[in-house]
């Protein structure tokens, strides 16, 4: 991501869905067949009770998510205890992820490739939060009974009160939610992704600090990419965890410098470079710009970034009404437009590339800026 997040203000009801899916991989563990008897002594009498009565009177959709769940969870359990026993260990393992964000020696256990058991347990998983779709029913998430169901609706929400600014401005690529693409989720702009992919980390389906809010075109952008490892021809890219852009812990703002590159025989350039010599976080900057195509998207709508630096300056100079507009004073202009833009940084769009243009092209292009702005 580009912009810092803060987690959605249901973290306690997401958790509260992460331990649903703990209990049901140990009522697998400890039974070696299925019954709704058994099941409910594992987990809530009313989630197995809401999974039967979508199973026969849910929507097409829901039915069939509830019937594939119930016939996955029978068949999991038949699997060898020694199998289920790791799997369980791996989904426990897999929860520290973001304790672990600066380990290089940490890795994912619970992965679809890893045994037969593990890959059904991973479809399993994921029909968790296709679940959320349908809307779990309040008390599973530990809300009042009677209340409306807890669904995705409520996770965008969830972003919308615990980030001012989200549902106008995406916080990965900076654009308006309504530049790129003008359809919207419940009017609020923004749709819900796993930063790390729940058909790969199906452990992190539900997990708070793996969901991103984001725009429709970044989400398909972003599809089932591996942050981690992009399967790239000739070689795959491999990301260091300690490395990779996390949403809530490592934006991308924080440790790379937007620069604008230029020559005589090309056009300017945005381009993102490391923060700190020597210089790191290289793999990460390239996957960043491969899954989003940021800031290459940048780069080719400059005709908007212009706007927004032009907005900026209009806005300021206006304040400077009836004085002698000489170089002292426009570069004043310039600092007063740059540090407005780096104020509203996540909260208007296209902040962010336009004040790092503006910054290089205070130094490098002071008279062209001068000679548009200003009227001598």
């Amino acid at each position: 991501m580009l912009h810092p997040i803060n987690p959605p203000s249901c973290v306690n009801e997401l958790l509260a869905l992460v331990d649903l899916q703990k209990k049901t991989l140990e009522f697998a563990e400890a039974n070696s067949t299925y019954s709704d008897a058994v099941f409910k002594a594992f987990v809530p009498i009313k989630f197995v009770d809401w999974l039967l009565n979508l199973k026969i009177n849910g929507r097409k959709d829901a039915k069939k998510v509830a019937t594939d769940f119930l016939n996955d969870l029978g068949q999991y359990v038949q699997y060898p205890q020694v199998e289920k026993r790791q799997v369980l260990a791996d989904f426990i393992h897999d929860q520290s992820f973001y304790a672990e964000i600066d380990n290089p020696l940490f890795e994912f256990s619970l992965l679809s490739t890893k045994s037969i058991a593990h890959n059904l347990a991973s479809r399993l998983l994921v029909k968790f939060y296709s679940l959320l779709g349908e809307g779990y029913p309040p008390e599973l998430v530990g809300r009042t009974s009677g209340t409306s169901s807890f669904a995705k609706r409520d996770v965008i929400a969830g972003y919308v009160e615990t980030n001012d600014s989200i549902e106008y401005v995406c916080p990965c690529c900076d654009n308006a939610y309504t530049t790129d693409n003008p359809r919207t989720i419940n009017g609020q702009g923004c749709t819900i992704e796993h930063y790390f992919p729940k058909s790969i980390y199906p452990s992190l389906s539900l997990h708070p600090l793996n969901l991103i809010p984001m725009c429709d075109f970044c989400n398909n952008k972003k599809e089932d990419k591996d942050p981690l490892n992009l399967l790239l021809q000739p070689a795959p890219l491999l990301i260091p965890y300690e490395e990779v852009f996390h949403p809530y812990s490592r934006p991308v703002r924080n440790i790379a410098t937007l620069m604008v590159t230029s020559n005589s025989t090309l056009p300017e350039k945005l381009e993102f470079k490391a923060k700190n010599p020597p210089p790191t976080y290289g793999s990460s900057i390239e996957a960043y710009s491969i899954i989003y195509q940021i800031p290459d998207r940048w780069n080719k709508s400059r005709t908007k970034v212009d706007n927004r630096v032009a907005l900026y300056i209009r806005r300021v100079q206006r304040r400077f009404g009836g004085v002698r507009i000489d170089d002292r004073v426009f570069d004043q202009i310039l600092q007063e437009a740059i540090d407005e833009l780096v104020d509203s940084f996540g909260s208007d769009h296209l902040s962010y590339p336009a004040a790092s243009w503006l910054t290089w092209a205070r130094v490098n292009k002071f008279q062209d800026l001068k000679s548009s702005f200003v009227i001598l």
